[in-house]
């Protein structure tokens, strides 16, 4: 599709997928990735002491962006702390639930995937890590 055409796609809407989780125990944190990127918006959520270790390998591959970054002449870690790299909503949940987590995703055609995982460390932080040199 051209540029215009990915530009005037319309954004997806989570509102369903999320129902049947809010009360679920092994929910930790919802952040919606918009204005902010995906830093900015994951480390709004995070408690002190906690670090989102985020695998940019596990983030399917969007041209959009390497056309940004590339034309733009954007910084690797600016694209990452502006825009949401294609990556629209993201939900912390307790190790060990992930599996059950992304398949009810799957069930309502919401591509769904590891981004990462948590880790406690002394001060709180997103980290982008694995990226490609």
């Amino acid at each position: 599709e051209s540029f215009g055409e990915y530009l005037l796609t319309p954004t997806e809407i989570y509102v369903q997928a999320f129902k049947g989780l809010l009360e679920d125990e092994a929910l930790r944190g919802i952040a919606n990735i918009t204005g902010g990127g995906i830093i900015g918006n994951i480390e709004r959520i995070l408690p002190d002491g906690k670090v989102a270790n985020i695998y940019t390998k596990n983030i399917p591959y969007n041209p959009i962006f390497g056309f940004i970054q590339k034309e733009g002449g954007v910084s690797f870690e600016e694209m990452y702390g502006v825009f949401n790299m294609g990556v629209g909503i993201v939900a912390i949940v307790k190790k060990g639930e992930e599996g059950r987590f992304l398949e009810h995703f799957r069930r309502f055609n919401k591509h769904s995937f590891l981004l990462g995982e948590i880790t406690v460390e002394e001060k709180k932080a997103v980290r982008i890590i694995d990226r490609e040199a």
